[in-house]
């Protein structure tokens, strides 16, 4: 899980969102309204948006998921996970008395899976 993740909010351009993605290195960005989680927009969205939409859409919440997949911070990583991959969601926006405290994607996943696995020789 990533701690203290950047976020954006709905009103914020998509230049903006992608230049925060580049710059943090990251594929998802929570979307915060007045401090409520209302979302995630991801690298996929952004992309999505650019070539079904094209440059008419310019803001965070014409290209965002709207709803996320909120989870508690001591929720049983293999339920998150399971849900994860049933409901094909990329990331679980972890949230703590309705403040966004971090976020857990399928990249954070897949480390579990190798550090578990004792993969240090893989690839």
């Amino acid at each position: 899980m990533t701690t203290q993740p950047s976020t954006v909010g709905p009103g914020e351009t998509l230049a903006t969102a992608r230049r925060m993605m580049r710059d943090h290195g990251i594929r998802h960005l929570p979307v915060l309204d007045g401090g409520t989680l209302v979302g995630v927009v991801s690298h996929r969205d952004l992309y999505a948006s650019e070539s079904l939409v094209g440059p008419g859409a310019n803001l965070v919440s014409q290209a965002m998921t709207h709803g996320a997949y909120p989870v508690a911070p001591h929720e049983p990583i293999g339920r998150v996970a399971g849900c994860m991959a049933r409901r094909q969601f990329d990331c679980a926006v972890v949230v703590e008395q309705g403040r966004v405290v971090g976020i857990f994607t399928v990249t954070d996943a897949l480390s579990l899976i190798e550090r578990s696995a004792g993969a240090d020789t893989a690839g």
